[in-house]
């Protein structure tokens, strides 16, 4: 799994991904000024962004990323997730930006990808309470096939963890 953006959202979403199980989660930046903070979060390597991004993602996952978590939401994010991800695979949009985003049109149709985009909301009623739990479910299938169950029992192995007991997560993607 890749992440851009190592900020506040791409920070939280490194933490839940390796929380939910992703074996290996890279965190690209600018600059390596938050590879510290990544590392705490559950970064299993730290890439900056420049010409050879593709390459040291590859060689870092061991191929193209599987899920490509866009959170710097800056112009051309969304279009680098679309390069960076393998053939067939998905980009969640959490970042934030209130930009025109310039999309080459053919990447998006001939690598068949799928595309999710998570909306932050004050969730102070039961439909957007339902609303977010979807939303969340939908991420969490991402980061492992059984993700929505994981969410369910996310409150017995916070208490297991309490208690001492290590929790082991299987089948993340890369």
């Amino acid at each position: 799994m890749l992440v851009l953006g190592a900020g506040p959202i791409g920070l939280a979403a490194t933490f839940w991904a390796r929380q939910l199980g992703a074996e290996r989660v890279v965190v690209a930046a600018s600059s390596d000024r938050r590879q510290s903070f990544a590392s705490e979060m559950g970064a299993t390597a730290f890439a900056t962004l420049g010409d050879t991004l593709e390459s040291d993602v590859a060689a870092m996952l061991g191929g193209p990323p599987d899920v490509v978590l866009e959170c710097a939401g800056m112009p051309g994010a969304l279009m680098q997730a679309m390069e960076l991800v393998r053939p067939k695979g998905t980009i969640v949009g959490m970042g934030y930006g209130l930009h025109a985003e310039p999309i080459e049109t053919a990447v998006p149709l001939f690598k068949e990808l799928r595309l999710l985009s998570l909306r932050a909301t004050r969730i102070n009623d039961e439909a957007m309470r339902q609303k977010a739990y979807r939303l969340m479910t939908e991420f969490a299938k991402t980061v492992r096939p059984d993700g929505d169950r994981a969410l369910r029992r996310g409150a017995r192995v916070r208490q297991a963890r309490r208690c001492g007991v290590a929790a082991r997560a299987r089948g993340s993607p890369r």
